[in-house]
């Protein structure tokens, strides 16, 4: 692997993304996140207007997201070492 100093601000910033992706409290933040959307939009919060009914498409379209740029995180980060 070459010296950091020497990678670009887009390997470093990949790197970045791969490691905190791989962290648990990013899996424990998701359970948290994906409970408190589906309690918001199946109407069991109280204040808050449902936004993405079932079968929650919305949030679909930005876990695929979410996806691809983790992904692309992970490749370069494989890439480089």
């Amino acid at each position: 692997m070459e010296p950091l100093h020497r990678r670009s601000v887009a390997d470093r910033v990949w790197d970045m993304l791969g490691s905190i992706a791989g962290g648990s409290w990013f899996a424990a933040f998701h359970v948290i996140w994906f409970a408190a959307w589906i309690a918001v939009n199946r109407g069991y919060v109280r204040g808050i207007k449902p936004f993405d009914p079932y079968p929650f498409n919305l949030l679909t379209m930005i876990v695929s997201l979410e996806v691809i740029f983790v992904t692309i995180a992970v490749l370069n980060s494989q890439r480089a070492a």
